[in-house]
């Protein structure tokens, strides 16, 4: 099911409708700040009333995002953190700023369950196991570089 909050905020206990962008912390409406993912809302924030995130349960909530051809799965643990499936290496990475870029861009997400992102984790495995030796090599280094380069020079925000 799609929904336009972000995931944080759809698997908070304080949560309300979809339908609605407002929680037990801003009954009157989430601001923008959190919305966009430019806050996460693990700490004190101005008219929170003291309430900020805590997960519904404590296992992780899983997400995927893209489109058919370039599916990305995500997953909210229950400190709040964000961690993206990294394919090539079948790791996960903590990446909180993959979800604040997701917001920014507008890309759309869904909320899945745990059996639905096995299956991607397994079929990921499945066309791991099938790269070229020399392919998947070559594309680890590549990825490993791009996220070296990301923290040399984090974006301004």
């Amino acid at each position: 099911m799609q929904s336009f909050l972000p995931p944080l905020c759809q698997v908070c206990e304080h949560g309300g409708p979809d339908t609605k962008p407002a929680c037990d912390a801003f009954p009157g409406g989430i601001p923008k700040s959190i919305l966009s993912g430019e806050i996460w809302h693990l700490s004190p924030y101005s008219g929170d009333q003291g309430i900020r995130f805590r997960k519904k349960h404590t296992a992780e909530s899983y997400f995927i995002t893209g489109d058919d051809s370039l599916e990305i799965l995500f997953r909210i643990t229950s400190s709040g953190t964000c961690e993206r499936y990294v394919p090539i290496f079948d790791t996960w990475e903590q990446d909180t700023e993959f979800i604040i870029d997701l917001l920014a861009v507008g890309d759309e997400f869904r909320l899945i369950d745990s059996y639905e992102a096995d299956a991607f984790v397994e079929s990921a495995q499945i066309k791991k196991e099938a790269m070229n030796p020399c392919s998947l090599h070559f594309k680890q280094m590549v990825y490993l570089q791009s996220r070296q380069q990301d923290q040399e020079h984090p974006p301004r925000v």
